[in-house]
């Protein structure tokens, strides 16, 4: 139930916006071992409407989780990027960003808030003034806090029109504007950005802070990334790989006025990966870290290639429990099931239902059975299958069934029994009338099923810790009993 939760919190109910010609848009980009993870929702299943981003770092104790669910104007600025993190499965509101534009459509303010109570409230951080020229070039730039100007950054061009430096100042509450950071870049003679270096300010002169050096194939397209120390010791690289024959022109990448996207500084053709180097603080020198992979889905006109398809067959077990069992067709690449009461599902609606379950990470594959327990009795549930071909386009199906009423033929209690319980490694099962016994995980996976001939063990050394459903068959009869493996 807590994934459907977030879309409460991250979809918006907005009418899709004019879109432009695009022929591909991003759905994820992550770390290749899946330990961080990026993956874009959108309103609509052929539009690039993007509505939300969720960002999951496993690597970070907790682990880290966020949204940034994305609202428009009618001319399809985003006018606000607002942040909900997930606090010991609860989703919170922690911080938004308002955005306003001046007549030339160029983001003319910019609002920070930040929720430090219950997330319903915020308190303004600071706001951001955005300063152009005539031909829409940013010249300048004002931080104020509570009507103090705080920072300000002045933008110079060179004679081909590129930005040549940013001097950034600051008053820490003196009442005095003094030099703070300099940005500078340098380019080649096709006018690509080869080097920046950022400098500070060491009361008499600017001191250097790092170096960045960017490097381009024939295309344009920048294919490494060098950042260095003021010393010019090499700290991280990125070395950036392309699809040759996808112009960057026709991929959505979502216009964010924040630049959290992931992509390289410059590209003409759609990147699909890139290598992460970083340096080894044992020897100084620069090692692989891993592969970050970026996935794409096609839009717009149909790909013409094969649909998938998901059978689903659902039936009552007992008052608190159902089961559904998913027979995908032969182009089914991948699917996603979910369970939610009729009341949720009406409530909710099933666009929002779907993007949550397209975005989680337990895609399942081939004919599989799913219990869901600890249901209420005599209740609708709505089960959700939604699956993709190859091509990435998605189907979804729905069933719809009702819980049985309490006192359902089950199994006597005192004719079985179950131990140890909680389990370390394995659970015995003593009982003479018992024909088949499943053991199903919190997803409703089917993970053991076996036999059963008077007392049976059966091993759980293997399985993750946490909550396992016990499903016992005794001639057309069954009942469900937890069991902890921890």
């Amino acid at each position: 139930m807590k994934r459907f939760l977030l879309l409460l919190l991250s979809i918006l109910s907005l009418s899709s916006l004019a879109q432009d010609n695009y022929q591909y848009r991003i759905t994820s980009f992550m770390s290749e071992d899946a330990t961080k993870t990026f993956t874009y929702q959108y309103a609509e299943p052929t539009g690039a409407d993007l509505r939300s981003v969720h960002e999951i770092n496993l690597l970070e104790t907790p682990v880290w989780e966020l949204i940034d669910s994305l609202h428009y104007d009618a001319e399809g600025r985003i006018i606000q990027i607002a942040t909900h993190q997930c606090f010991d499965g609860e989703w919170r509101r922690v911080c938004w960003i308002d955005y306003t534009y001046n007549e030339m459509g160029l983001k003319e303010t910019r609002k920070n808030y930040n929720d430090f109570n219950d997330g319903y409230g915020g308190v303004l951080g600071g706001i951001y003034y955005y300063y152009y020229d005539e031909e829409g070039r940013m010249t300048n730039w004002l931080l104020d806090f509570d009507n103090y100007e705080f920072q300000k950054g002045e933008l110079t061009y060179n004679e081909d029109g590129l930005l040549e430096s940013e001097l950034i100042m600051q008053d820490p509450f003196i009442g005095v504007m003094e030099n703070y950071g300099l940005i500078e870049y340098y380019y080649d003679e096709s006018g690509n950005n080869t080097e920046i270096i950022t400098k500070t300010w060491g009361y008499t002169d600017w001191v250097y802070s790092s170096l960045q050096f960017n490097t381009y194939d024939e295309a344009g397209n920048c294919i490494e990334i060098v950042s260095s120390n003021a010393s010019g010791v090499a700290q991280e690289k990125r070395i950036y790989n392309y699809d040759m024959n996808v112009l960057a022109e026709n991929v959505y990448y979502f216009p964010n006025p924040e630049n959290k996207f992931p992509t390289t500084p410059q590209m003409y053709n759609m990147v699909t990966s890139y290598e992460h180097w970083v340096i080894n603080q044992n020897n100084g020198e620069l090692s692989f870290a891993g592969n970050f992979n970026f996935t794409y889905e096609q839009i717009g006109e149909d790909s013409g290639s094969n649909p998938a398809d998901v059978d689903i067959a659902i039936e009552a077990i007992d008052a608190n429990s159902i089961k559904a069992t998913v027979t995908p067709n032969e182009y089914t690449t991948e699917y996603h099931i979910g369970n939610v009461s009729k009341a949720i599902f009406d409530q909710v609606g099933i666009e929002s239902l779907v993007q949550a379950l397209q975005a989680d990470l337990n895609p399942q594959t081939g004919v599989k059975e799913f219990i869901y327990s600890e249901l209420t009795p005599e209740t609708e549930y709505v089960v959700i299958v939604t699956a993709k071909n190859d091509a990435d386009e998605w189907i979804t199906e729905t069933e719809t069934i009702k819980t049985l009423e309490v006192g359902y033929e089950d199994i006597e209690a005192d004719i079985f029994n179950i131990y140890p319980n909680p389990t370390k490694d394995f659970i015995t099962i003593d009982s003479e009338n018992i024909n088949y016994v499943e053991v199903v995980d919190i997803y409703g996976r089917i993970v053991s099923a076996s036999e059963v001939n008077g007392k049976t063990r059966i091993e759980m050394s293997d399985f993750a810790d946490g909550i396992y459903y016990v499903r016992l068959h005794s001639n057309g009869e069954t009942t469900i009993q937890k069991v902890v493996k921890n």
